[in-house]
């Protein structure tokens, strides 16, 4: 620094800018800064005038000081703030890195689970095919089990109300009573009784168990059977003898009984034979095609009302009239009765020759044939173009077959 000789020098001036100077030296200098700092000592200080400077240049010069020191402490924030702003950038560029490598494991154990589903999934539709064909093969084998033991049983009755005493000669019993039931069998039944027993555990409140009997031959067991059936000595000696049927079959029995009882009770038992879950007809005229279902069975024989038909009644075939026809509920198949047409020659007698008419059921009549009385329907023949109707006349009876009496 120059300073001529004599030279007031402002220690004021001098005292603010060592001031300033050694705030600079206490800050973290930048390059910046510390250039500044070295062109600021460089540069010589103009002389010094001879007189004092007046006391407002004074006061400026120390305004320009603090305003300085006020720059210099919001440059010392913002380097603080942005050290502080880098330490974050590098502790979020951390936990970037961690989360990225933690994404990448999660997304590998996703990997692995995803493939361990579908090889489960897999497993799964086998075991669920295996499942489905095990109670596939499990119903028919019950099926089976179920039609082996009742093809067994048969040869067997059940007798209930029998008293039961200790020791008791269970084959006398039997023998005595069946003798009793039927006696165009005497002689007979005492070779024909294969195996007896009392069927469940002895009954100490005095009650009689009932008793189970197998036959040696099922033509015997048959005439037991019907013999049975509103026998007179069986309801003096409050016994009963009944069929030994398997479990499924008195459920079955058991929850169709109310259906039937009620329609006992509203008299409608001569409309409804027996309710079926499936119906199977037999036509001995149909052949070779004898079977039919409830609903090909009307579809076939509304036009031929003369076939002699049969259909499963009480587990047995029994012949059923023309005008029984099965129709098939909520409840499964019913039988139900018809009217129906005796079928004659096609009869148009109408003025308007037209040629669309409709077969009603007319006048009742009684046929007579080789096979037996049928009641039928004359028909009625519509027309439904000028409501035009008629039946047919003595000689188109004769024409269709029929002699008239």
């Amino acid at each position: 620094m120059d300073v001529e000789v004599g030279a007031e020098v402002e220690l004021v001036s001098d005292v603010g800018l060592s001031n300033s100077f050694g705030v600079l030296a206490d800050q973290p200098a930048s390059a910046h800064a510390l250039h500044d700092m070295d062109l600021c000592l460089a540069t010589s200080f103009p002389a010094s005038p001879a007189k004092s400077p007046p006391s407002k240049k004074t006061k400026k010069k120390t305004e320009t000081t603090g305003e300085l020191t006020d720059v210099l402490h919001a440059i010392q924030e913002l380097s603080t703030k942005q050290d502080a702003t880098f330490q974050k950038l590098i502790s979020i560029e951390n936990s970037t890195d961690a989360t990225t490598k933690a994404v990448e494991n999660l997304s590998l154990v996703v990997q692995k689970l995803v493939s361990d589903v579908n090889e489960h999934s897999e497993k799964m539709c086998r075991f669920a095919r295996d499942i489905t064909e095990l109670q596939s093969s499990d119903k028919d084998v019950r099926s089976r089990i179920e039609q082996l033991e009742r093809y067994s049983r048969r040869w067997c009755l059940k007798m209930h109300g029998v008293p039961e005493t200790k020791n008791e000669n269970l084959h006398s019993i039997v023998l005595n009573i069946l003798e009793n039931v039927a006696p165009d069998l005497r002689g007979k039944l005492s070779d024909a009784l294969d195996v007896m027993h009392r069927v469940g555990r002895w009954n100490q409140d005095g009650g009689h168990r009932s008793i189970i009997v197998r036959f040696s031959t099922r033509s015997l067991r048959d005439v037991v059977w019907r013999a049975a059936k509103d026998n007179a000595y069986l309801k003096e000696s409050h016994q009963r003898i009944s069929e030994a049927l398997i479990p499924a079959d008195v459920a079955a029995r058991a929850k169709l009984w109310p259906i039937v009882k009620k329609a006992r009770e509203e008299e409608l038992r001569k409309k409804l034979y027996f309710i079926y879950s499936i119906i199977a007809i037999r036509c001995t005229e149909c052949l070779p095609e004898e079977w039919f279902c409830g609903e090909c069975d009307v579809l076939r024989h509304k036009k031929q009302p003369l076939h002699n038909r049969e259909c499963v009644i009480h587990g047995f075939f029994k012949a059923i009239p023309p005008t029984s026809y099965a129709n098939k509920g909520e409840d499964g198949y019913r039988i139900h009765e018809q009217a129906c047409i005796s079928p004659t020659v096609k009869v148009p007698d109408c003025s308007c020759e037209s040629t669309n008419f409709t077969v009603l059921p007319g006048k009742p009549v009684i046929l007579i044939t080789i096979n037996g009385r049928f009641d039928l329907h004359q028909p009625l023949y519509v027309c439904q173009t000028c409501q035009h109707q008629w039946i047919p006349e003595l000689k188109d009876l004769l024409r269709s077959g029929y002699w008239p009496l």
